[in-house]
């Protein structure tokens, strides 16, 4: 379920997971399933039936992307 609250719509929609909470005994599990969900997600054109994710709406929402990231 954090996947898809996270993914669905590029996560670019007001219902998108901003934050997991997760248990200290679970996180390191966590991550790792996330990630690998992450990594066979198809990231494409969305309009494309096997896209699970397109690109982000603008260049403030990228710039957004790198603040979290780095």
């Amino acid at each position: 379920m954090g996947a898809w609250g996270f993914f669905a719509h590029a996560g670019q929609i007001c219902m998108a997971s901003g934050r997991h909470l997760v248990h200290a005994s679970v996180a390191d599990e966590y991550t790792a399933l996330l990630a690998q969900h992450a990594d066979a997600l198809a990231v494409s054109d969305p309009t494309a039936e096997e896209v699970a994710v397109g690109p982000l709406i603008d260049g403030g929402q990228r710039d957004n992307v790198h603040r979290v990231v780095s």
